[in-house]
């Protein structure tokens, strides 16, 4: 929460090029991760995604240094390139959107 209101969304650019990020952890309630939200997190590995998310912007997660992720079945809208240059994310389940 941020003044006593939930945070829903995770806006565009939010956590862009923050190198001391290494691992998050969405909470549940989020629904929305913006467009270039951990874009260039070189040291971001790991990230948990809370199953009430429906939406993973363009570019979300380009650039980090991921190694896996599982979305969730809720996400409805996977942005183009959300894990562009993720060069160690090894696989990630697919399913048709």
């Amino acid at each position: 929460t941020i003044e006593g209101k939930p945070v829903t969304a995770l806006g565009p650019m939010s956590f862009w090029m923050d190198d001391n990020i290494t691992s998050v952890v969405i909470p549940e309630g989020v629904t929305s991760i913006g467009k270039q939200t951990f874009n260039g997190d070189d040291n971001l590995s790991s990230i948990t995604l809370p199953s009430t998310l429906t939406t993973i912007g363009q570019r979300a997660f380009w650039g980090t240094a991921i190694t896996k992720i599982t979305i969730p079945e809720g996400v409805t809208s996977l942005g183009n390139e959300a894990f562009n240059d993720c060069d160690k994310l090894k696989r990630y389940p697919f399913r048709q959107l």
